[in-house]
This record gives structure tokens, sequence and C-alpha cells, in this order.
């Protein structure tokens, strides 16, 4: 798809009234606080959990590029996108929460840029692409309030139950 061919798609797609993307992003937010009250009653590790819907929700548009005019194109071109998230993730558990927090700020821009006003929103429905920015953001700020206040600390991988480090019971 050329250059002229993209901006013609994006000025054909339909855009959200302000309302409704408002809307949308709340309800992606209530998703966001379903997800934390999900792993703060089941005692889960919300870093985690947040990264693994950061993937889910990059997955999904790999679905919906298959939809598109170019699905080879647009598959790869989410599936790269699905590997540079998933880098992320696995490098926040490397190193700190603060970079699932930029991965999950950065993600919403790349909706809004490619998939709202870009060339996939041919084939991206407009309310998925703000439900899902209100998500990562929702997300994004209670990972980040949690991280100023010193608790989001990533669990280290558990021994099994009834064994010490050197093999002999507890």
């Amino acid at each position: 798809m050329t250059l002229l061919a993209a901006e013609r798609a994006a000025a054909t797609a339909v855009m959200l009234s302000p309302v409704e993307i408002v809307l949308f992003a709340a309800v992606g937010l209530i998703f966001a606080a379903g997800l934390i009250v999900v792993a703060r009653w089941g005692g889960r590790n919300l870093p985690h959990l947040a990264g693994y819907a950061l993937i889910a929700a990059c997955s999904i548009y790999v679905g919906l590029g298959l939809g598109s005019d170019n699905p080879n194109s647009w598959s790869a071109v989410e599936m790269t996108v699905v590997a540079v998230f998933g880098s992320l993730v696995f490098l926040s558990r490397l190193t700190s929460v603060w970079v699932l927090v930029a991965a999950l700020l950065i993600h919403p821009v790349w909706l809004i840029y490619v998939h709202y006003m870009g060339a996939a929103s041919l084939f991206t429905p407009a309310p998925l692409v703000f439900a899902n920015a209100g998500f990562d953001l929702g997300l994004a700020l209670y990972l980040a309030f949690l991280a100023l206040r010193g608790q989001p600390a990533p669990t280290p991988a558990r021994e099994p139950a009834g064994r010490s480090r050197k093999g002999g019971p507890r």
C-alpha cells in the first residue's frame, strides 16, 4: 500500500466522537480495574498478569490483520509488535516494573497512531482501539502508583513446598 493510498484509507475510516472515545476508554479502565481486583483477590503478581495481558492484547491485532486487504503483511507487522512488547515484558521481569509501565504507556500510542488514525483503521474496530488504550493506561497508572509506594516488586520463583535451598526439609 502506498503512502497516498494509506492517507486515503485513513481519511475514509470511521472516526468516533469525543463522547464515544471517553466511553470506550472508560470500558477499558473498568476491565483494568477488574484485572487488578482479580490479581489482588487471588494473591497473584499484578506486574506478571499485566504483562501477560499486554501480550494478549497485542495478539488480538494479529487476528485482525488477517482480515485486511493484505493479510500477510499486516499479520507480519502485528507479530513483530507482539515480539517487541513481549520482549519489553520479559525485560521488565529481569529489571524493573518501570519497563512494563513504559510498555503499557507506549502501546496506546501505537494503537491510536496505526489502528485509529493510520492505514490499519480499515480493519480495526475503533471502539476496540480506545477500550484497549484505556485498559493499558489504567494498568500503567496503577503499576506506577504501586511502584512509587514500593510495592510491586516481582516475586522470585518459588521453591517447591517442603524443600530448602540445600534440598533438606525446612
